[in-house]
């Protein structure tokens, strides 16, 4: 076991609270958090149950952690982008967004509700997903409008229609990938092609509110994406 986990890791052994917490995050996407268990956790990684509690007193510690993990990675994101940013940095920075919210499926299907994403109550800031992506778009759109991707004068009620379509794909978009993966199974899904479909579709929420000079950006994303041109 200790040879396989340092071929996964390379020459550095991970402490053993990250080797819980990999190992976890793995079988949380399977299975799903209702199903995971300590004691079958413990086994796959040739622990005793004991070497898991005593880092993780039950598997509720484990999976708070994971999503606590997965908000602080989202939060990074917020903070991506310059006073330069362009429809193809904001497609790049969306896919990146949906490739991080694939890999902690697990926890976000369990821990997000269906098409929310709830608070993590144990975060001092109380914030949730949702509640950094508006803060994510709002911030985005002011630097497009500046950098003329934008209209001016866009109506506030056609903004928040933008900001609460662009949320609700970003959530959504998880939701409905799971969904397929457990309908086929047997079948290998391309989840880098998926991936960039749904960033395309966050993106597209905009077009309403998008210039001309918007409109022609976002058609030569569509282009290259297709084309296999772009990729995060």
């Amino acid at each position: 076991m200790m040879t396989t986990m340092k071929s996964e890791y390379g020459d550095k052994m991970p402490s053993t609270r990250r080797m819980i917490l990999d190992k976890a995050l793995q079988t949380v996407n399977q299975v799903g958090e209702a199903d995971f268990r300590i004691d079958a956790l413990a086994g796959e990684l040739g622990l005793s149950p004991g070497n898991i509690t005593y880092h993780f007193a039950k598997k509720d510690d484990i999976c708070t952690a994971l999503w606590n993990e997965l908000l602080d990675r989202f939060g990074t994101f917020d903070v991506m982008f310059s006073g330069m940013l362009d429809l193809k940095q904001l497609y790049l920075i969306v896919r990146a967004m949906n490739g991080l919210l694939w890999s902690y499926r697990g926890v976000v299907m369990s821990r997000g509700g269906d098409i929310r994403l709830a608070a993590g109550s144990d975060k001092p800031e109380g914030q949730s997903i949702s509640q950094m992506t508006y803060t994510f778009f709002e911030r985005a759109h002011d630097i497009l409008r500046r950098n003329g991707y934008l209209r001016d004068n866009v109506p506030d009620m056609m903004m928040r229609s933008v900001l609460d379509g662009e949320n609700i794909m970003l959530r959504s978009w998880i939701n409905l990938q799971v969904v397929t993966q457990a309908c086929d199974r047997e079948h290998d899904l391309d989840q880098s092609r998926s991936i960039n479909r749904g960033a395309l579709t966050t993106i597209y929420v905009m077009y309403p509110i998008l210039t001309q000079k918007g409109k022609d950006e976002f058609a030569e994303i569509c282009r290259k994406v297709e084309e296999g041109m772009i990729d995060a």
